[in-house]
């Protein structure tokens, strides 16, 4: 419902511009308009449409999961497959980093030069990444658990392990310094739960847990050095570019640039605050609206989004949008709450959507469709998930 509202809201506003495009001296110029005040407006009508049928071809294409799919089988499949694509993926950008060659291995120039793998943009590829570690996370889980006598080492649960040492390694290469910490909180939070299910198994059998501890331990720093080691230059130029932006003398700061770029669009957002300037209508409103003075030594650095989701989403489309797509996240969270903590890959798949919900909040990630459709995927699959493991509850027979 919040969606099917959200689309209605964005069509409607891009059928009452508030900017026309008109001819003045042989160039294209932005004319505002008088918006009918008691509806939704858009300043770019086109790119509200464009952007409203690719987001809701995102959306649906995930929810058929929640209503079509009747096997948890199936379900972990699909999680294999795309973690199987992160993986490739990891793999083909690693090569390119250490190999120091451009986006596909020189055969095309990247437009950005914090590219990874496919991705054009580094915190693109994190969120990305971090999305499918969670969900190796949770399929070594569960196939861990189902291992027969031969152990986890003959079940998928091995693959799933290799490929979130992959991913883990790939995120620090990709040079996204965001990215990384995140990385970091996720692993943490997954170790802590390692050493908390040793501890209670232990118990169970009346043995001690401090030796899976201490290996897994050790596993964590052996992977910690192998990452450093092959990955030293690369991220000891990262460390250096770090130090030069918040260096005193890099002129504004990288911080500065930062918090000046989240006042502008919160000034966008306060000039419309009910509902927004319209979908995708935020590069027109920031070179309007911003404050940042022109650089006359040089190029004026402009603003296609606003490194934040969410203050995009608020100057875009009010608070009455964002809040649709807030309700778009929380209600399945809400549906299957009882199941969080019980069913582990429910549990990683949503920790690993809220990592990223959490992340739009200074980046923009989910400007990128593979990022955005990875979401909506684990999302769909941790409620269908909760669903099915309820009825088969109920149901033994099911």
């Amino acid at each position: 419902v919040p969606v099917i509202f959200y689309s209605i809201w964005v069509v409607v506003s891009s059928f009452n511009p508030s900017f026309v495009v008109i001819t003045y001296y042989d160039q294209l110029v932005y004319r505002p308009v008088e918006a009918l005040p008691y509806l939704p407006s858009s300043a770019l009508p086109q790119e509200s449409r464009s952007g409203i049928a690719l987001g809701v071809g995102l959306f649906l294409s995930a929810f058929n999961l929640a209503i079509n799919i009747e096997s948890r089988g199936r379900l972990f499949k699909l999680l294999l497959f795309t973690a199987g694509n992160a993986i490739l993926l990891a793999i083909f950008g690693t090569m390119q980093k250490l190999t120091g060659t451009d986006i596909f291995f020189g055969l095309e120039t990247s437009p950005n030069p914090a590219f990874f793998a496919s991705f054009i943009y580094h915190n693109h590829w994190g969120p990305f990444t971090l999305m499918n570690i969670a969900s190796l996370i949770a399929i070594f889980i569960h196939y861990a658990h189902k291992s027969t006598s031969r152990g986890w080492f003959h079940s998928p649960a091995t693959g799933a392990l290799l490929g979130i040492i992959l991913l883990a390694i790939a995120i620090p290469l990709s040079t996204s310094r965001s990215s990384t910490m995140f990385l970091l909180v996720l692993l943490g939070a997954a170790l802590l739960h390692a050493f908390w299910s040793f501890r209670k198994r232990s118990k169970a059998v009346g043995l001690s847990y401090l030796g899976p501890t201490i290996w897994v331990a050790a596993g964590v720093v052996i992977l910690i050095a192998f990452v450093f080691s092959i990955g030293r230059p690369i991220i000891e130029q990262r460390i250096q570019v770090t130090r030069e932006q918040l260096s005193p003398q890099s002129g504004r700061g990288y911080v500065a640039e930062r918090i000046l770029l989240y006042n502008d669009t919160f000034n966008i957002f306060l000039a419309k605050p009910l509902g927004g300037w319209g979908l995708d209508s935020y590069p027109l409103m920031w070179r309007k609206m911003t404050t940042r003075p022109e650089n006359t030594d040089g190029p004026t650095m402009r603003y296609e989004e606003a490194h934040s989701d969410w203050l995009q989403s608020l100057a875009e489309t009010g608070i009455i949008g964002t809040s649709c797509m807030l309700l778009a996240w929380l209600i399945p969270v809400l549906l299957i709450r009882k199941r969080i903590g019980h069913d582990n890959t429910a549990t990683y798949l949503l920790g690993g959507t809220g990592l990223v919900a959490i992340y739009a909040a200074i980046e923009f990630p989910f400007a990128n469709p593979a990022v955005a459709l990875t979401f909506w995927t684990h999302l769909f699959v941790a409620l269908r998930l909760g669903q099915l493991a309820l009825v088969q509850h109920r149901s033994p027979q099911s």
